[in-house]
């Protein structure tokens, strides 16, 4: 079933059940009818992070995925060309959650491709968002992907292999991945407003506008800005 279908599936259930689970009282006590709305995006980010990281959770083939965490946790991690990691980054099912960066640009990077699986990450040189400007020693996490088929659940620990090759800074959209940075240690510093400018193409479409969060996992510090540098 594709992204859209499913949401079409959610609206649905959503519009002809929600009355229903308030006369039952389905909801927590405290939600008012009013409050749904809450409800049904919390339900559509948890389609989306299952997409993304699970693809479909009805597929998921529960022995190979824990094949695969089994690698992640052991470290079984292979050095893929630029070429080759491209290639692997272009077969996601959301490709506009992924910076679409160039062959060139990951070159630059450290990259890492699960053994035998096409299941990975890369880090590269962190730029401080206020200025735009490179921060020596710093790495951010990017290119988080998972586009294994049957392979699902290894978001966390993906995510903890990153931190631990030396990933410290990230940013994403808010929505499904906020809990999930947030849960593996990943605190807000910083937060723009959405700009489709500057969004990847077919993003609003899909999943509306959505502010752009920019995190670090401490000690690593939030980036200063500016003028707080003139302060000290």
């Amino acid at each position: 079933m594709s992204t859209k279908e499913t949401m079409a599936k959610w609206r649905r259930y959503v519009n002809e059940n929600q009355r229903r689970a308030a006369d039952e009282h389905l909801w927590e006590q405290h939600v008012e009818g009013h409050q749904f709305s809450a409800y049904a995006r919390r339900y559509a980010n948890q389609i989306l992070a299952e997409k993304l990281f699970s693809l479909d959770e009805k597929k998921v083939d529960a022995e190979k995925s824990a094949l695969v965490k089994d690698l992640i946790a052991k470290g079984k991690w292979e050095k893929p060309t630029a070429k080759e990691f491209k290639e692997i980054l272009s077969k996601s099912e959301m490709p506009e959650m992924l910076t679409n960066y160039s062959i060139g640009e990951l070159a630059k990077m450290d990259l890492f491709k699960l053994a035998g699986h096409d299941i990975g990450f890369a880090l590269k040189q962190f730029s401080n968002p206020h200025t735009n400007t490179p921060e020596g020693g710093a790495n951010e996490i990017v290119a988080v992907h998972n586009n294994e088929p049957l392979v699902g659940g290894v978001g966390k620990i993906l995510m903890k292999a990153a931190i631990d090759a030396g990933g410290c800074y990230l940013d994403h959209f808010d929505g499904f991945l906020t809990d999930l940075y947030g849960s593996v240690g990943f605190k807000e510093y910083l937060r723009f407003d959405f700009n489709s400018d500057y969004a990847p193409a077919g993003f609003e479409a899909k999943h509306g506008p959505r502010d752009v969060i920019f995190r670090h996992l401490p000690p690593c510090q939030p980036p200063v800005k500016p003028d707080e540098e003139q302060k000290d």
